[in-house]
This record gives C-alpha cells, sequence and structure tokens, in this order.
C-alpha cells in the first residue's frame, strides 16, 4: 500500500516513520516534507500542503481513489451481512435501506 503525508513538520515527520514501519505498507509519500525525511525512507513529493488539485491529482495517479473507493466498497457489504442475520424489524429494514443508498450513492 502507498501513503501521502500532508505537511512538513516534526508531527509528519513521525507519523509517515511509523507508517512506514507497517508491513502493510510498500511506500510513504510526503507531501512538501522536508530533507531529513529521506534520511527514513520517505519519498518527498513538491506540492504545497494548500495545492489540493495538485494533491488530488497526486493521489488519483498513484491509485488512491480508486483504492480508497474498493475499501469502501466492503463496509456496506458487511453491514447488511450482519444486518440479514438480525430478526426482521423497521429498524433492520431501515438500516438495510441506509446501507443501499451509500452504496447507489457511490455509483
Amino acid at each position: 500500500m502507498k501513503l501521502l503525508v500532508v505537511g512538513s513538520g516534526g508531527r509528519e515527520h513521525a507519523i509517515a516513520k511509523k507508517l512506514l514501519e507497517s508491513p502493510q505498507v510498500n511506500q510513504v509519500f510526503v507531501a512538501p516534507g522536508n530533507d531529513g525525511m529521506t534520511l527514513d525512507g520517505l519519498d518527498l513529493v513538491n506540492i504545497g500542503i494548500s495545492e489540493h488539485s495538485k494533491l488530488i491529482d497526486f493521489a488519483k495517479a498513484n491509485g488512491g481513489i480508486e483504492y480508497a473507493e474498493q475499501r469502501l466498497q466492503v463496509y456496506p457489504d458487511k453491514a447488511v451481512e450482519v444486518l440479514m442475520t438480525l430478526p426482521e424489524s423497521e429498524a433492520r429494514e431501515g438500516l438495510l435501506l441506509l446501507a443501499d443508498y451509500i452504496v447507489e450513492r457511490r455509483k
């Protein structure tokens, strides 16, 4: 998994460094970051924290948006599975409708 941390201070450095320790994480980008971050294996991206369109474009180019959409799909599906184990009720039906709405809204 690739991650993007936005910022250039010590807090962002510590967060990015810790994220890179996860076995699930292959690469951590930091925008804009600082030169010291490269010593810890972090990849700097020359995009300012206020350049929202460029940050979004970077995330899209690196598969971030697609990955997030795929992960979001899992949760309503899991919710429906759990809800189907409950006895029929108005509450259950309302929650099922909500899960369906979330899935349809994303299409």
